[in-house]
């Protein structure tokens, strides 16, 4: 998985390339985000839903998102007021630190530190930080943009996509007893670490570096990694989730922002230029400490 790694990093360089040189732009993003959306994560979600064991475990996962999710928000929101933070930059803080990319950096990580095994708990939390995304961070969104009211389009345009269809499907296939053929489904989760080097390529395109937001950035970080890690270890000592559910909390709870916090800054006119700085290099600093501290010390999921 080290070789996935480098070549992810490559796929960055070569998209940061391409944006200097002013040979791909635009079109290119579209291509590769349509190319997630549509074709990769379904793939790896139906996969996983439809191996999936329902059991009371797993639905400490959804527990444990809201936990870790509202606590990030609620500390951000803190700190913040305390260091007095424009509000537009404290808005795009908070929501960010507050969210968790699990469906390109999170599935990479998992994949490279336990292959498939895990996909199937990984998945159902997730798809409950989704929910949480596109509901109560996108509500946190409109009240430090202060802008209107809370519009649904974004919901609606989310419920209806992909992912939730392919979490339909293979639900279907799982509860109706329908088992994919070994041949396909290593297909499907075949899928998965293309994940990773479409989404950095995504950054390289759309990266912009800003040095006056460079250590916020980087203390953002690592502020982000302890703290979600110590959150998460409080519930799953509180809790005593099964080894794998344990592992999945643990390591999630650790992740980098979700990229699509940048269109909900857009939308409500928070800070969009500070998190275009601290998107991609909350991503790539994230991905390497936690995978190369996960792989060195195990124990610690």
């Amino acid at each position: 998985m080290t070789a996935q790694f480098v070549v992810s990093l490559m796929c960055f360089a070569a998209g940061f390339g391409s944006q200097r040189l002013q040979v791909a732009g635009e079109k290119a993003v579209s291509a590769l985000s349509s190319l997630i959306s549509w074709v990769l994560l379904p793939a790896v979600i139906i996969a996983a839903m439809s191996q999936l064991h329902l059991s009371k475990d797993v639905m400490l996962l959804p527990a444990a998102n809201l936990f870790v999710v509202g606590a990030l928000l609620a500390i951000a929101a803190i700190a913040a007021r305390f260091f007095g933070v424009k509000r537009q930059t404290a808005g795009a803080a908070v929501i960010a630190f507050g969210t968790l990319e699990g469906g390109s950096i999170g599935l990479a990580l998992v994949l490279s530190l336990f292959g498939t095994k895990l996909l199937p708990q990984f998945f159902v939390f997730d798809i409950v930080h989704a929910l949480l995304l596109f509901t109560v961070t996108y509500l946190v969104a409109c009240l430090y943009g202060g802008e209107g009211k809370l519009s649904g389009k974004l919901i609606r345009d989310f419920l209806l996509g992909p992912i939730p269809m392919a979490v339909i499907a293979g639900l279907a296939l799982n509860v109706s007893g329908v088992h994919l053929n070994a041949a396909i489904g290593s297909v499907l989760n075949a899928a998965g670490y293309l994940i990773l080097p479409a989404v950095l390529g995504i950054l390289g395109l759309r990266f912009t570096f800003r040095k006056e937001y460079l250590a916020m950035s980087l203390a953002l970080t690592f502020a982000k990694i302890v703290l979600g890690y110590l959150i998460a270890l409080a519930f799953v000592l509180l809790f005593e989730p099964s080894a794998a559910s344990r592992a999945v909390i643990l390591l999630s709870s650790c992740l980098p922002p979700s990229f699509l916090t940048l269109i909900f800054a857009q939308q409500r006119k928070l800070d969009a230029d500070f998190l275009a700085t601290f998107l991609p290099v909350s991503a790539l600093v994230s991905f390497t400490v936690l995978y190369a501290t996960f792989h060195l010390f195990p124990g610690l999921l």
